[in-house]
């Protein structure tokens, strides 16, 4: 299969939301950066092409500046939908070309890569969600008829063509202009597929789009008993004690914790069904490599961590003095500042099993 350029259309008015919605901020960036970062890591993109308004090109080839990518590419786009892809059309050379709303930065790599590869197979790759709401035209507040709600989808972005058909198709329809790109390949070149689209990939409108945000909790809790002659490693930080964690891994079980809330905020299987016990090749591995492992999957799905509470119970031995390198080492191991995590030590007091220590997390993520 060919590779695919993407244009990612940021040259809207943004009239409703009466701000430039682009550069709304979205946890540690902008709406902008994270719908072009869902894109950067795929291995069949070649290039990204932004196409912009005359007020924010400046500040969005700022934003672009230092990224260590030199596929992404600003230029400028128009007053309407239409003319914006015909400019930035100019710019395609891929094979594919993938058109995806800038006000959509919750996509994630599982709906694009399911855009490409049919496009790849089938020339044109739009995707769609069934409608859940009854529909009925209405005139003069009275309604006048009805539809069969089977017969209709709602469109999504990205949305997959050929790149020399959709160029033709614009040459076609030169004198005509069009709301989204699966209605002019429709009706100048031929019938668009439909792939399954997702929920989360919804369009911010206005800002109060991103108040509700879909934010998604997570918990995670895990329990080792303690016993003598093995190392104690709590937060990928080595405690020194007598004592270690019993697992079939090195046994921190902060870090498992951590894992399960943050496959469990993503919708994914919990940590045992990528990591089982029975597997000998996770006899005694480093936790923090599993960590690892666990937020690929979670990162693959466009999901970023807001931010992350861990609760460590322990009766022996006392884990306060290691606090601030256990934050450490998890905010370089998560990518995410310090305000962002908490850790909290607390001991049983008497009421959980003697000789173990448990861990709580829960992780809140959009």
């Amino acid at each position: 299969m060919g590779k695919c350029d993407v244009i990612i259309l940021a040259a809207g008015a943004s009239t409703r939301a009466k701000a430039d919605k682009m550069l709304y901020k979205l946890l540690e960036g902008t709406v902008i950066e994270r719908t072009v970062q869902a894109f950067l890591p795929l291995p069949f993109v070649s290039r990204i092409i932004i196409a912009t308004n005359t007020d924010n090109q400046e500040q969005i080839a700022k934003l672009f500046k230092d990224y260590d990518n030199s596929s992404i590419e600003v230029v400028l786009g128009s007053n309407s939908r239409h003319l914006s892809v015909k400019s930035a059309l100019q710019k395609a050379q891929a094979p594919y070309v993938l058109i995806h709303d800038g006000a959509r930065p919750f996509v994630n790599a599982e709906l694009i890569r399911r855009v490409y590869e049919a496009t790849c197979k089938s020339g044109s790759a739009i995707p769609a969600l069934p409608l859940t709401d009854s529909i009925r035209k209405v005139d003069n507040a009275s309604i006048t008829d009805g539809i069969d709600r089977e017969k209709y989808m709602l469109v999504q972005t990205p949305q997959g063509f050929d790149t020399a058909k959709i160029k033709q198709a614009f040459v076609q329809a030169e004198h005509t202009s069009y709301t989204d790109e699966s209605l002019l390949y429709l009706e100048q070149i031929g019938l668009p597929k439909v792939v399954a689209g997702c929920e989360d990939n919804y369009k911010i409108t206005t800002w109060q789009d991103l108040l509700s945000a879909r934010v998604k909790v997570g918990i995670g809790w895990d329990l080792h008993n303690l016993k003598e002659g093995i190392p104690l490693v709590i937060c990928g930080i080595r405690v020194p004690y007598n004592k270690g964690l019993e697992a079939h891994s090195n046994g921190d079980v902060a870090i498992h914790a951590i894992i399960d809330a943050l496959l469990s905020a993503s919708g994914l299987p919990d940590i045992g069904c990528f990591f089982p016990d029975s597997s000998p090749a996770y006899k005694g591995v480093d936790s923090m490599e599993l960590l690892a492992i666990a937020y690929n999957k979670v990162k693959a799905l466009n999901k970023k961590i807001n931010n992350l509470s861990v609760l460590i119970i322990a009766d022996e031995p006392k884990l306060n003095p290691y606090g601030e390198q256990m934050k450490k080492r998890l905010c370089l191991a998560l990518g995410i500042k310090a305000e962002q995590l908490a850790i909290h030590f607390k001991t049983s007091e008497g009421h959980a099993p003697a000789g173990c220590v448990q861990s709580w997390a829960i992780c809140a993520m959009f």
